[in-house]
């Protein structure tokens, strides 16, 4: 593999594969994350700095979703979308802003959910609700 000459993002643009002659161009856009402290893992020696040079070209720090309460209904209503569709059915998550689950609420403070976590559990209540609202 040849590095890029711009090396901003991309890392290659062209691939040589194993045994052949032939070059092919190849257009790459990677799209990491990890929550961990990159720089703090470069300084232990377990991260590689060569790789977090090569790939940071933009970073966004997001704050986990437990100091980020406000942003559960939206990302539930989110999550509604594609989950109607796969189940052919029209559930509603409009009137989650005041009903968020005061039980869901305390697991986002206590534990620390994760988004994934919210989808199985608004995957969950929408396959067991009967009604046209959604109760999280």
């Amino acid at each position: 593999m040849l590095p890029s000459p711009s090396g901003a993002g991309s890392g290659f643009r062209t691939i040589r594969r194993v045994g052949d002659h032939r070059e092919i161009p190849v257009d790459v856009r990677v799209i990491a994350a990890t929550n961990r402290d990159l720089y703090e893992t470069i300084s232990a020696g377990t991260f590689r700095e060569d790789l977090f040079d090569r790939f940071s070209v933009f970073s966004i720090t997001l704050p986990p979703l437990r100091e980020r309460r406000s942003d559960i209904p939206h990302i539930t209503d989110r999550l509604l979308t594609p989950i109607n569709r796969q189940f052919e059915q029209e559930k509603s998550g409009d009137i989650l802003q005041p009903l968020i689950s005061k039980q869901l609420l305390r697991k986002v403070l206590g534990s620390g959910v994760r988004v994934n976590d919210l989808e199985n559990r608004t995957m969950d209540r929408s396959l067991r609700e009967h009604g046209p609202v959604l109760l999280i």
